[in-house]
């Protein structure tokens, strides 16, 4: 008589096949190895509020990137800076 033969793993190799993985969405390199994109939040207990990653810093003064500028050797942002440093 011919017993039944499973193919699947054991429950053990199987949980540790799963710890390797990531649970959030990722997107597979060709190297074996993965990208992905940070998508919570982190609770700040000084404000009592969530705040999500992938939000930076407001700037203190915006700056216009003009590409025209750029391409002939200005850099914007340093020359508002020096206008704004040598003005205080």
């Amino acid at each position: 008589m011919l017993a039944a033969v499973s193919r699947r793993k054991p429950k053990q190799a199987e949980a540790r096949a799963n710890r390797t993985r990531p649970s959030w969405p990722t997107t597979k390199l060709a190297d074996g190895g993965f990208v992905t994109a940070p998508g919570s939040e982190v609770y700040n207990p000084l404000s009592g509020e969530w705040e999500p990653e992938n939000v930076g810093v407001a700037p203190d003064i915006e700056v216009e990137q003009d590409p025209a500028l750029v391409r002939q050797g200005r850099d914007p942002q340093l020359e508002k800076q020096s206008k704004w440093w040598w003005r205080n």
